[in-house]
């Protein structure tokens, strides 16, 4: 590792990977109280390899073949990481022990940035998430990332910190004086010592961390919220107008908080549907199961031009194109061609996937096996 400028407060290696309330925990406990992780699965391992790999392309290794767009994004996203150092040196996988605010306890709480570097006065955290999603704000762990900066040897003036998405390709950039920097993260460390101290009795909040945690499907802040929408809010589409942009705001929350609950009654209800339970309600004609769907259908856009160019103008087939084969069908319908024509010949274009098993609303029992 490059040695810094302004020497941080760092933990030694043999410290365990993790701490109980970490950094990358404040983010989710700064909304809900009682969030708690999931265990490690498939994405997890996802996103270590990825994290691995932007930390050798920050350095300037060589990295292997881009498995996918998230490779491909995190070398483009090392490469500006380096453009915005200026020749600065850049540590990465940091373990860095969190500053602790004048007057709170010690809860000796550290955690690993993935990249910092100094240039003067100015300190920069970097840090590398696989998904953006607009309702989670990362500000509160580059902030703890950064205090450990707060009291070195040499002043700082300014933090920034820099969020990173492998998906989007998106470098956001926040900067703040020390003092605001100061100020936020004693604010962000005195709540973390209400949780650990059970001081905070507020109860689960439906929030952007929701999937991503171990209780989400048993938490009652979802099922709260959907409750709430079916008791008084089942007109709000009708109303929409009558709002205001707060209120409309909301109202998206709300939203987002029932559709995630949906998502987990389904997987529930599909779990059921594999092992054979019923779905249903005989007496009022509702019935679930699973049904096989057709594999998507990949068309080969020098083929299906080779076979519609005497029918479709090239400005036709482009837009057609440009959203699915279904626009494709129906421009060619347009064109003059029947239907199952048509939809034969955007076929043979193309070579279809493997079929696929969902879990949807069927017509009959008799369609669901019985």
């Amino acid at each position: 590792m490059n040695e810094m400028t302004n020497a941080p407060a760092t933990m030694p290696d043999s410290t365990p990977p993790h701490h109980l309330y970490g950094p990358s925990r404040w983010p989710a406990l700064a909304v809900c109280p009682r969030w708690t992780g999931r265990q490690a699965g498939a994405d997890a391992a996802r996103g270590s390899a990825l994290h691995e790999r932007f930390a050798l392309a920050v350095q300037g290794g060589e990295v292997p073949p881009a498995a996918d767009f998230f490779d491909t994004n995190a070398d483009a996203l090392a490469s500006r990481l380096r453009e915005l150092a200026g020749g600065a040196p850049i540590e990465v996988e940091v373990l860095l022990a969190v500053a602790v605010p004048d007057g709170a306890p010690d809860l000796g709480i550290y955690g690993r940035a993935d990249a910092v570097w100094q240039d003067g006065a100015n300190v920069h955290v970097a840090d590398l998430k696989s998904v953006h999603n607009p309702d989670r704000d990362y500000r509160p762990q580059l902030l703890a990332y950064a205090s450990a900066f707060f009291d070195g040897e040499e002043a700082v003036e300014r933090i920034y910190l820099h969020t990173l998405y492998a998906d989007t390709g998106e470098l956001v950039t926040e900067d703040y004086t020390i003092d605001e920097a100061r100020r936020l993260h004693a604010d962000n460390y005195k709540r973390v010592v209400e949780i650990a101290g059970g001081e905070v009795q507020d109860g689960p909040m439906q929030s952007g961390w929701c999937a991503l945690c171990a209780h989400f499907e048993a938490c009652a802040a979802p099922r709260e919220v959907a409750v709430a929408v079916r008791d008084s809010l089942a007109d709000v589409p009708e109303r929409w107008g009558d709002f205001s942009p707060e209120r409309k705001a909301g109202f998206c929350v709300l939203a987002e908080a029932v559709s995630k609950w949906a998502d987990a009654v389904k997987k529930r209800a599909a779990e059921d549907a594999k092992g054979g339970i019923p779905i249903e309600d005989e007496t009022n004609g509702i019935f679930f199961g699973l049904q096989q769907r057709a594999g998507r259908l990949a068309v080969d856009t020098a083929r299906a031009w080779e076979a519609v160019q005497g029918i479709l103008s090239p400005e036709v087939f482009k837009s057609a194109l440009d959203v699915n084969q279904t626009r494709l069908v129906d421009a060619l319908k347009g064109a003059g061609m029947k239907p199952k024509e048509a939809r034969a010949l955007v076929e043979s274009c193309g070579e279809r996937g493997a079929p696929s098993v969902a879990f949807v609303r069927l017509a009959s029992r008799k369609e669901v096996g019985a």
